[in-house]
């Protein structure tokens, strides 16, 4: 397998490597157990550099992460996220002016919702990009007009061509995936008009190191930015940063607002992280593994049934990082269709409807960053035990 021995942002070897083991594509939720079970593994791992950014090693190909499977997630079924891309597509409506004959172009829109929004309020025309063709039919259904594919250079040109320039660009939780960030970037220059907005959001990366959120690390996430990596970046690359918000969305997201100018910038230099701190990241995960699996082996002994709150994403990493399979976890209880009668990548784990399972005696939250509305939602009432990641820190804080 191809691996990647220098920083994307710098080029620099890295301080540190950070391993979670072998790992499936997270987003691989399928029908049959074995066929679950037997998904081909990676080595998640992922570099760190003095310019504070996370770089993932080996490299995958973007069929595998996004095409090969029905891709799994998407922004309508949480409620977190609705509300997180209405309020969004108000804020940037008014800060773009957009009207009717303004035109918005979405990369890595998904099923559409952002968009969906941005129609509502603006009347703005609107187009997405997505690679994942389940879920952009799911935006076609909406009325969104998609295209499914990677957003690169080309399909950037056949944008231009077929329909016209971009009054806004924006970009959620897409930026972070790409491999060949340079070209993303020389993408979004190329679309947006000469004094147009782009609009990228990502996971922040000490956010993620303050919250000891190492299952955010999949393979699917190839970059993990941080204001320092990003104003590095964007000045080599001819776009001016704007601003940048710190957002709490997705355990901690960064948002950059930026314009493309003529010539390269000077990078602005930011704070950046003691190392001593990515050595105590990576003690912390491995104390979070013990303290999950001995809860999980002690409700097992005293032959309790347990359940999974949530089939998230982040949540197969914590699966199988743990070693965590259908031995010691019953089910999982979800609400999304597009994975309920399925199985976990790795570990095989069911599926279940939340509205249908509530025998359960012990629960492990899996998507942590929302575990307050889940243990509302699903334990508490119970009155059972439960463990998350969210607590076992606020713990280590202590």
């Amino acid at each position: 397998m191809p691996k990647i021995n220098n920083c994307y942002i710098c080029n620099k070897k890295f301080l540190k490597i950070i391993n979670l083991g072998l790992h499936p594509c997270a987003d691989t939720f399928l029908n049959s157990k074995i066929k679950a079970n037997s998904l081909p593994r990676f080595p998640l791992q992922v570099g760190y550099c003095d310019c504070y950014h996370f770089t993932a090693i080996n490299k995958i190909s973007g069929y595998e992460r996004y095409q090969k499977f029905k891709y799994s997630y998407t922004a309508d079924n949480s409620p977190v996220s609705r509300k997180h891309f209405k309020t969004i597509a108000i804020k940037l409506s008014k800060k773009a002016k957009l009207n009717k004959d303004s035109f918005v172009v979405e990369a890595g829109s998904n099923d559409g919702t952002f968009l969906n929004e941005i129609k509502k309020f603006s009347k703005s025309k609107v187009l997405g990009v997505d690679p994942s063709k389940n879920v952009s039919l799911l935006a076609k259904k909406k009325g969104i007009k998609t295209i499914s594919d990677f957003f690169d250079l080309k399909v950037a040109k056949s944008i231009i061509k077929k329909y016209s320039n971009a009054d806004l660009f924006f970009a959620a939780n897409v930026f972070n995936h790409t491999d060949n960030l340079v070209v993303f970037l020389e993408a979004a220059k190329k679309i947006i008009k000469t004094n147009g907005l782009i609009v990228i959001e990502v996971p922040d990366l000490e956010s993620l190191i303050n919250s000891v959120g190492f299952d955010t690390i999949y393979h699917e996430h190839r970059n993990y930015f941080s204001e320092n990596s990003l104003h590095k970046l964007f000045s080599k690359q001819k776009i001016k940063i704007l601003k940048i918000e710190k957002i709490n969305y997705m355990s901690g997201s960064l948002r950059v607002y930026a314009q493309k100018t003529s010539r390269v910038l000077k990078s602005k230099k930011m704070k950046t992280i003691n190392l001593d701190k990515i050595i105590q990241f990576e003690k912390n995960i491995i104390i979070i593994k013990k303290k999950i699996n001995a809860f999980v082996y002690k409700m097992k002994n005293q032959n309790k049934i347990i359940a999974g709150i949530g089939a998230a994403t982040k949540g197969n990493t914590l699966l199988n990082y743990c070693n965590l399979t259908s031995k010691h976890i019953d089910f999982i209880l979800e609400k999304s269709k597009l994975k309920i009668g399925k199985y976990t990548p790795g570990s095989g784990i069911k599926i279940v409807d939340e509205k249908r399972y509530k025998n359960f005696q012990a629960s492990i939250i899996l998507p942590w960053n929302i575990s307050h509305y889940l243990i509302k939602k699903l334990v508490k009432k119970t009155g059972t035990p439960y463990i998350s990641v969210q607590n076992i820190v606020k713990k280590l804080k202590k």
